[in-house]
């Protein structure tokens, strides 16, 4: 992996369905946090840092000082301003962008992806399609020149993910093609209620 990629985790949301700040929940009392999972997943394919883009810094100070953590600079603003100040707080090629919420991402997905853009010098976005044929566009990777599409759009209040992914050059993975490096696909699934803790508790365990 020549390319230098830094990596923008999520934590913007509010988690209103959760309850409570599912980033920093545990599956096991002395376990690692959901956030904590997703970072240590993505630290190989990091060569230019880690980022946590959240409106709450205060609640990840425990992070400090290995973990750079930033604010929006457009609170409100949405994955596309998650983006920008992830981009703007490392400098590199290209950026895995992620959500705080997939604790299950696999690192050999993330290692595949990163190289698959690599291939693709022209593209701006490279975005897998889960199983239902649907994009994730929070376990995707962007080139750094999209920075000033992002800053169009946010500059609108426009902040929609899929105009925006609409208006650059796009490649969309199948998630056929993905499955030789996560079997079970399971980088997609996604904590969003007290219900989905509790039953990926036991896929966490297996």
């Amino acid at each position: 992996m020549s390319k230098n990629t830094g990596v923008i985790i999520l934590a913007g949301g509010r988690s209103r369905r959760m309850g409570i700040d599912k980033a920093l929940l545990k599956f096991e009392k002395d376990g690692l946090t959901l956030l904590e999972m997703i970072v240590e997943a993505a630290r190989p394919v990091a060569s230019a840092g880690i980022v946590l883009v959240t409106n709450q810094p205060e609640k990840y100070e425990f992070l400090k000082p290995s973990l750079q953590v930033v604010v929006d600079n457009q609170p409100g603003g949405g994955p596309l301003a998650g983006l920008e100040a992830g981009i703007e707080a490392l400098v590199a090629q290209q950026y895995l962008l992620l959500a705080c919420d997939m604790p299950f991402v696999q690192t050999e997905l993330l290692k595949a992806l990163v190289e698959w853009e690599e291939e693709g010098k022209s593209r701006d976005a490279l975005v897998p399609l889960n199983p239902e044929g649907l994009p994730e566009p929070l376990c995707a990777i962007y080139n750094a020149r999209v920075l000033a599409v992002v800053k169009e759009y946010l500059g609108e209040n426009r902040f929609k993910m899929s105009d925006f992914l609409a208006s650059i050059v796009t490649r969309y993975v199948l998630s056929s093609e993905l499955e030789q490096y996560d079997p079970a696909l399971r980088s997609f699934l996604n904590l969003n209620t007290p219900a989905d803790f509790e039953r990926y508790k036991a896929v966490f365990s297996k």
